[in-house]
C-alpha cells in the first residue's frame, strides 16, 4: 500500500529548469524510480518518480512501473478534471492495485513530478505520499515543493486524528 491514508498534496509552480529534476531522480539511491521523458509522446512533457519501499521492494517496483501509465490514461480520459485531480486519482488507483499484490506488510512512499506546458509556460506539478519530499534545486538555491506525512508533524497529527474520528464514526454507524 502506498499509504493507508491516501493523502495527496499537489503543487503547481512555474519553473525554467527541468533538467535538475531529471538529475535528482536519476541519481537518488532508492528502491524504485521512473523517468519518462517525452511523456505521452509530447517533447516538452516528463514524468518522474521516486518510490521508497518499506518492508521490501515489491510495492515500490510496482508503483514505479504503473504510476506513469495510470496518470497518462487519466489525463487522456479527463482533460477537464485538471492535473491535480488526475494525480490524486492516480495515487488512489495504484494504491488500490497494490492491495492485490502479496504485500500485506509492505508499502512504499512516493514522490512524483509531472512537467508540462500550459499556455506557453513550463509548469511543474508535484505530488507525494508518506515520508517523501520534493525539493527544486537551481543556481539560486532550493525550494521545498512538498511536505512529508509524518506523525511528528503537528498538522499531520491533526489530520490523522480527524481521519480516525471519521473512521470510528463510520464504524459505529455501520454497526
Amino acid at each position: 500500500m502506498l499509504s493507508q491514508l491516501k493523502v495527496i498534496h499537489a503543487w503547481k509552480i512555474q519553473t525554467t529548469n527541468f533538467a535538475l529534476i531529471w538529475r535528482i531522480v536519476r541519481y537518488v539511491l532508492t528502491v524504485g524510480y521512473v523517468c519518462v521523458d517525452q511523456f505521452g509522446g509530447f517533447t516538452k512533457q516528463g514524468f518522474f518518480g521516486v518510490f521508497d519501499g518499506h518492508g521490501g521492494k515489491d510495492v515500490a517496483d510496482y508503483c514505479a512501473n504503473r504510476m506513469s501509465e495510470v496518470l497518462l490514461n487519466l489525463l487522456k480520459e479527463a482533460s477537464m478534471k485538471g492535473v491535480e485531480k488526475c494525480l490524486e486519482e492516480t495515487f488512489v488507483k495504484v494504491d488500490g492495485e497494490t492491495r492485490l499484490l502479496d504485500s500485506e506488510n509492505t508499502g512504499s512512499t512516493a514522490c512524483v513530478a509531472f512537467i508540462t506546458m500550459e499556455n506557453k509556460e513550463k509548469v511543474l506539478y508535484v505530488a507525494n505520499v508518506g515520508d517523501s519530499r520534493a525539493i527544486l534545486v537551481n543556481t539560486d538555491g532550493y525550494q521545498r515543493l512538498s511536505y512529508e506525512h509524518k506523525a511528528t508533524d503537528p498538522n499531520e497529527l491533526i489530520r490523522i486524528q480527524y481521519l480516525l474520528t471519521l473512521l470510528i464514526e463510520n464504524l459505529v454507524v455501520s454497526l
